[in-house]
This record gives C-alpha cells, structure tokens and sequence, in this order.
C-alpha cells in the first residue's frame, strides 16, 4: 500500500453499499439495507466516535494511527434490513436496561466498601438480551458479506433462527459475558484464538459495562472472569475484580506464551469516542 493509502483507514472501504439492493446478513432479505448502531442508542450514550480496523488501534501509537471513519451519533453498520432492524428494536430495551443496572451497580460497588464479593448478579430478559446482542453482532461487520445471501453454516444459521424465531440455541452456542471497563467499542466475528494448544472460534460484542461472547458449544475460550450466560435463567453474573482488567479486551489483550490468533481485519471494528 502507498503512502496515499495509508492516509485513512481501511475501514472505510467495508462502509459503502452497492448503491442498489443488497441482502441482509440477518435474514438474507434481497432489499434496501438500513443503519443499525452497534451498541444500540439505548444500551450506550450517543457521542462522536470514529472507526478503525482492531489491527489500526491495538499495538499503534495514537500519534501514528491513520484516520478513522467518523461518525456524530455512535457507531452505525449498514447491513440489515428495516424489518430486522425493528426486530432488534424489539429487544434493545432488554439490554438497555441492564446496562443501566449494571452501570449503576459497578458505580456504587467501586465508589463504597460494602460489598464482601467482588461477584455480582443482575436481574434481566436473558433471551432477549442475548437476541439483542446475537442480532448486533451479525450486523457489525463489513458491506461487503451484503454483496451475497448470507453464508449458510450451522453457526451462522443457529443465530439467525434464535434472533429471528427465539429457537433456543443452547445444545449448538455457548454465550458468556464479562465486565468491560473501557469506552472503546470493539465488535469481532470468528476469531482463531489458540491457546496451549487449545483452537476456538469466537465472536465478541464490547462495550462499557459488558463484553458479549459466542462460541460453538463446547468450544469455548474465554478470560478467567467470565461468566456463562444461561437462558434459562432470569440473570446475569459479572465478576468485578480488578485483576480481570488486562484480560477484558480478550481476544485483542496481547498475546503470550503459547497463544495465536486469527482474523480477517475487516470483520474486527473498535469505535473510538472522540473526546477520550
């Protein structure tokens, strides 16, 4: 790449729609595609950010990173259809609500001494949560997956008919979830991580308070923090620990001992907040 190139970042290229219809990486609707903001407005507070490629943000001095795609309103994906769009809507208001309780939460926990467990446990919608975060995490990704259907595997297809239907997705996906302290907003389709030998494949949605993960069932790995996400419950558990900071960023925390990783740049994104 020439100089020329380096002068903005290559997110840029993975925003822009075929000008036409394009299909929906959700339902696979041949259609006109609408903004969907990942993290929803209500589950974060609206502000300007800009967008980079994880590669263009972790490891790279500020005073060297390239420009980003900015945005005034949050981070926005354009790659789902209205009706979609709605639908998430739907349980947007699952997930806002727990990360209002959560936030709270984290600041009274963190502001006292009252609490004799850093463990806590808050009350929510699970299965509409975890539809919220399933949906958004399919979204954010590059137009370019809006070029085509949507791939037909049996990970991908288990989502979509859990987002879509609310078939139970437990015998084929685990999800686990953990506290995230930074602003930064990083979301992450079908990472390699390899650690100890040991290869997954996850896919992460981050944003203060939650980090969100998925994996095939069985196949997970994950940060000693996290807890397990289970629908049938009616709450989720967050381990505060400040020894769980360094590793929140997983799978983008660094990488040590024997430990690898996989990814195709276009499909990792961080959202930046502007006044950080």
């Amino acid at each position: 790449m020439g100089k020329v190139g380096k002068r903005i970042s290559d997110r840029s290229r993975h925003v822009r729609l075929s000008g036409g219809k394009d299909y929906c990486v959700i339902c696979g609707a041949h259609t006109t595609l609408s903004e969907d903001h990942v993290p929803p407005k209500v589950a974060t507070p609206f502000r300007e950010i800009v967008q980079y490629h994880v590669t263009e943000v972790y490891g790279v001095k500020v005073n060297e990173r390239v420009p980003g795609v900015k945005s005034r309103n949050g981070s926005k994906f354009k790659t789902i259809c209205r009706a979609c769009n709605s639908l998430l809507g739907e349980h947007d208001n699952a997930l806002g609500d727990l990360c209002k309780a959560v936030s709270s939460g984290v600041h009274h926990y963190f502001t006292t001494a009252s609490y004799i467990s850093t463990h806590m446990h808050f009350r929510c919608d699970v299965v509409s949560v975890m539809r919220s975060i399933a949906g958004h995490m399919m979204s954010a990704t590059t137009t370019e997956e809006c070029r085509q259907p949507p791939i037909d595997s049996p990970f991908w297809q288990g989502l979509r008919e859990f987002v879509m239907e609310g078939k139970d997705p437990s015998d084929t996906h685990d999800f686990y979830c953990w506290f995230y302290p930074y602003r930064n907003s990083v979301s992450a389709k079908s990472v390699g991580f390899v650690n100890q030998g040991y290869l997954a494949s996850v896919t992460v949605l981050a944003f203060y308070p939650i980090a969100f993960m998925v994996t095939a069932a069985g196949q997970a790995i994950y940060p000693s923090q996290a807890s397990k996400v289970l629908l049938q419950s009616d709450s989720i558990f967050l381990d505060l620990d400040s020894r769980g900071f360094p590793y929140a960023r997983f799978p983008f925390h660094g990488l040590s001992g024997y430990q690898l990783m996989g990814l195709r740049n276009q499909l990792c994104v961080v959202s930046v907040p502007t006044d950080t």
